[in-house]
C-alpha cells in the first residue's frame, strides 16, 4: 500500500508539473506570438504610413448614419509630418463604393475650437455626406493649437498635411488638382489662409519629408471664419460671448500678445492680407446672430476677393447664429463643390437666406441667440418671458449677476462656443452616460438649461444649483 501511494504521490506530482510547464509553454508561445504581431504592425506602418482602419467610433451622430457607413473606408490617426507630434495626424475617409471612375477629389476639413481645443475627430457629420455620395474623399486634419504654438504653426501644420496628402494621391487615387479645404471659425480661417498663400513661401513651413509637393487648393469653403482681428470687437453682436481683444482671448493667445506688441503676426494672420494675385473660387457662409465671430468679419473677406476679382459666394444667414450647417446649408455646400469640381451644377449665388428652424435643429451645436434656449429663445431681445437681458462677457458689471449655474456652465463652455460638447465633459463614465442622458433634442451639445439640469442629476440636489453652493463642471 506504502508503495502504491509513493507511486500515486509520484505521479500527481508528474501531472502538477506537465501543467506547470504546460502553462509555461503557453505563456512563451502567447509571447512570442505576441512579439511578431507587433513586429509585422511596426512593419507595415512603417512601409505605408497608415493603418488598416478599425471600427468606426467617432464622436457624431453615429445612430443616425450608422447604417449608411458601409461605403466609409476610415485610416486613422495618419502620419503627416514624421514626427511623433500627436497633433500631426489625420483621418481619412474615402468611399468603398465610387460614384465615378477615376480619381475623385478630395475636401480637407480643419476643425474649429478657437486654435485652443478640437481635433481631427472633431463634426465629422458635417463631411460624411459629400463621402456618402461616392464621389468626394475627406482628410480631416490635425493641427497644434496655441496652447502649443503661437501663429503661423498653425497654418505650417496645415500646409505639411497638404503636401503629404499630395505626394500620396496616387496611393489613394485622388485627383490633386482637385483639392478643396473645408472649415468653420479658426478652421475657415485656416481654410482661408490656404486658400490666400499658395505662393507665400513665407508662410509655407517646413514640417515633413514632402516639401517638393507644393500646390495651391482648387476652392475655399470658409464656415464664420476670423480674417481682421484688429476689426472684430468694433463689430460685436449686441449679445456677443467675449471680447476679442481682451487677455485670454483665442486671437490674443494665437498670436501670443496684445495686438500693438504682436502687429506683425496680427497682419500675418489675416487672409485679406495675402490677396495680391489670383485665388480660388470662396464660399463664404455666416450667421448674422453669430455671438463669437462677428459676421462683418465674413464681409470684409467677400470685399477683399470681389476688388481682386475673384470668384466669391457669400451665403448669409439672417436668423442663424452660425453657419446653421443643416440639410439645406450641406446642399449648398455640395452644390459649389460639384460646381467647381465636376463642372455638373450652376454656380451658387451670392444670397441670404433663412433656416427653418422647425426642421434645422444643427445650429444649436454650437451656439444660439439666448444661451438659455428654451421656447422663447426667438422672442426680441429684452421681452423674453421670465429673462433679463444678459450683457455680453466683455461688459462686466452691467445688469443682472450671473447665477452660479451659470458661471458653472461657462467654466464648462472650454471653447467659448455657448454649448457644451461631448468631449468638454471629462473622462468619466458617469459624465458622458449623464450628457447623453441629457442632451433631450440629440443635437449633440446641452445649452445652459440641459446642463443646469444634468448638474442637478449629478449631484442629486432637488434644487437650483444656482441657489446653493457654486457647482463645478463635471470632472
Amino acid at each position: 500500500m506504502r508503495a502504491c501511494g509513493g507511486v500515486l504521490r509520484r505521479a500527481a506530482t508528474d501531472v502538477e508539473n506537465l501543467k506547470m510547464a504546460s502553462r509555461m509553454n503557453n505563456l512563451l508561445a502567447g509571447f512570442v506570438t505576441l512579439l511578431a504581431v507587433m513586429a509585422s504592425v511596426v512593419t507595415a506602418v512603417s512601409a505605408q504610413e497608415v493603418e488598416d482602419p478599425p471600427p468606426f467610433d467617432e464622436n457624431m451622430d453615429a445612430r443616425q448614419i450608422a447604417e449608411r457607413l458601409l461605403n466609409l473606408d476610415l485610416r486613422r490617426d495618419v502620419l503627416y509630418a514624421h514626427d511623433r507630434n500627436f497633433k500631426h495626424r489625420m483621418h481619412l475617409l474615402l468611399p468603398q463604393k465610387r460614384a465615378v471612375e477615376g480619381p475623385i477629389p478630395l475636401v480637407i476639413w480643419i476643425h474649429g475650437g478657437g486654435w485652443i481645443s478640437g481635433d481631427r475627430g472633431d463634426r465629422l457629420d458635417r463631411v460624411i455626406p459629400l463621402i456618402l455620395s461616392g464621389r468626394y474623399a475627406v482628410a480631416s486634419i490635425d493641427y497644434r493649437t496655441s496652447v502649443e504654438e503661437r501663429w503661423p504653426a498653425q497654418l505650417h501644420d496645415c500646409k505639411a498635411a497638404l503636401r503629404w496628402l499630395r505626394a500620396h494621391a496616387d496611393q489613394f487615387d485622388l485627383d490633386p488638382d482637385r483639392f478643396a479645404v473645408m472649415g468653420t471659425e479658426s478652421g475657415g480661417h485656416l481654410a482661408a489662409m490656404l486658400g490666400t498663400t499658395a505662393t507665400d513661401e513665407a508662410l509655407e513651413g517646413d514640417l515633413g519629408r514632402h516639401l517638393d509637393a507644393r500646390g495651391g487648393i482648387a476652392c475655399v469653403i470658409d464656415l464664420r471664419g476670423p480674417t481682421d482681428f484688429l476689426q472684430m470687437d468694433d463689430h460685436l453682436h449686441e449679445d456677443a460671448l467675449l471680447r476679442h481683444s481682451e487677455p485670454g482671448s483665442p486671437e490674443i493667445r494665437l498670436v501670443g500678445g496684445t495686438f500693438e506688441r504682436k502687429m506683425d503676426l496680427v497682419r500675418s494672420a489675416n487672409p485679406i492680407t495675402h490677396i495680391d494675385g489670383p485665388n480660388p473660387p470662396f464660399l463664404i457662409v455666416h450667421g448674422r446672430d453669430d455671438l463669437i465671430v462677428p459676421h462683418h468679419q465674413s464681409e470684409l473677406l467677400v470685399e477683399a476677393l470681389r476688388k481682386n476679382g475673384d470668384e466669391v459666394a457669400f451665403v448669409s444667414v439672417t436668423n442663424g447664429a452660425d453657419e446653421l450647417l443643416g440639410t439645406e446649408m450641406q446642399k449648398i455646400v455640395m452644390q459649389f463643390l460639384d460646381h467647381v469640381l465636376y463642372g455638373t451644377e450652376e454656380a451658387v449665388p451670392s444670397m441670404e437666406i433663412s433656416i427653418d428652424r422647425s426642421r434645422e435643429r444643427s445650429g444649436r451645436r454650437s451656439q444660439q441667440r439666448d444661451r438659455g434656449g428654451g421656447k422663447d429663445a426667438e422672442a426680441p431681445r429684452g421681452e423674453r418671458e421670465g429673462r433679463e437681458e444678459r450683457p455680453a462677457r466683455g461688459n462686466r458689471g452691467e445688469g443682472r449677476r450671473s447665477s452660479a449655474g451659470e458661471r458653472a456652465f461657462q467654466r464648462a463652455d472650454r471653447n467659448g462656443d455657448g454649448m457644451i460638447q461631448e468631449e468638454e465633459m471629462g473622462r468619466s463614465r458617469r459624465s458622458r452616460d449623464a450628457f447623453k442622458e441629457h442632451d433631450e433634442n440629440l443635437d449633440g451639445a446641452l445649452d445652459l438649461e440641459e446642463y443646469l439640469k444634468l448638474i442637478k442629476a449629478l449631484s442629486g440636489e432637488a434644487r437650483d444649483p444656482g441657489r446653493g453652493a457654486e457647482p463645478g463642471p463635471p470632472a
